[in-house]
């Protein structure tokens, strides 16, 4: 389930690697943070999924959060 800033819901079980949040303007340079989030199937089942992991790049650095509470 995703919960947007301007409070739409979505439950969404797609099972990629997604982009949450970034800056909106396009010229490339300005880009410098990513928040994205990766789906896994939950268990056996393949109609339901939930984040496996969620990555923050920042400029030249990236911070991936885990299940499990890794950091990596």
């Amino acid at each position: 389930h995703y919960l947007t800033f301007d409070r739409a819901l979505h439950h969404f079980m797609g099972t990629c690697t997604y982009v949450l949040t970034r800056p909106c303007w396009s010229r490339s340079q300005d880009n410098y943070f990513v928040v994205s989030a990766t789906n896994e199937n939950r268990g056996g089942n393949l109609e339901v999924s939930y984040i496996k992991a969620v990555h923050v790049a920042v400029f030249d650095l990236s911070i991936s959060l885990l299940r499990g509470c890794k950091v990596m």
